[in-house]
């Protein structure tokens, strides 16, 4: 059996074509790690485009529910802001209407406590999208005044429903000071009221972190 044998003179004959094959399979290696390079950045940037339509979609969706919700409750909010529901608690504001009324009213003095200001972070229902935070500021307000009859507190209540805010009424306890007496036309004291009663507003900015309370009160009017 023959066996083909090659000498140097036989390599430098086939040398360029062996050169030409190395840096074929080398430009070969180099094309395929390139494209599995682009394949995976076009993988990422797909990746991050479908993240950033996503986040588009849910803002689209969170504003288009927020918006429905607003046309749905339109009306019960202006009813809200027009009573002063969604403004800030202003104590010094509420005691000057009450100096007011008290005076159009010539009803006797009134003795007036505001307790700490609590406030309350609302939860959103479920199934509604969550806009800005909110919270439910309530005081409590401690208030005992003389009448000359029963008259005078139905009066100054629908007084101070008429002057805006939501109040809600705890307890009251109406009694005599002068159980004896037949006529009620003398001008005193004939009768007294102590009541207790939270007062409700809105917080629509509230700070990130639930601050202090708010201190109390005291007057006499």
């Amino acid at each position: 059996m023959n066996t083909l044998q090659l000498d140097s003179s036989d390599f430098l004959l086939i040398r360029w074509q062996i050169i030409l094959f190395l840096v074929c399979v080398t430009l070969t290696t180099a094309v395929y790690f390139t494209l599995g390079y682009m394949e995976d950045q076009a993988v990422q940037d797909l990746n991050r485009a479908n993240s950033a339509f996503e986040r588009a979609r849910s803002s689209v969706e969170l504003i288009e529910d927020e918006e429905a919700t607003i046309i749905e409750n339109i009306d019960e909010y202006r009813e809200l802001l027009a009573g002063g529901v969604m403004e800030p608690e202003d104590r010094l504001q509420f005691l000057e209407d009450l100096a007011v009324i008290r005076d159009e009213l010539h009803l006797f003095p009134i003795n007036l406590a505001i307790a700490s200001q609590f406030k309350e972070r609302l939860a959103y229902p479920q199934g509604v999208s969550s806009g800005g935070p909110i919270d439910l500021a309530s005081s409590e307000i401690s208030l005992n005044m003389a009448l000359l009859h029963e008259e005078d507190f139905v009066r100054f209540l629908d007084a101070i429903h008429s002057n805006g805010g939501l109040f809600q009424i705890k307890d009251c306890l109406l009694s005599l000071r002068n159980s004896g007496a037949t006529k009620f036309i003398t001008l005193q004291q004939h009768m007294a009221v102590e009541c207790t009663a939270i007062w409700y507003s809105y917080d629509l900015t509230p700070p990130t972190e639930q601050q202090g309370l708010l201190g109390g009160n005291n007057g006499f009017l």
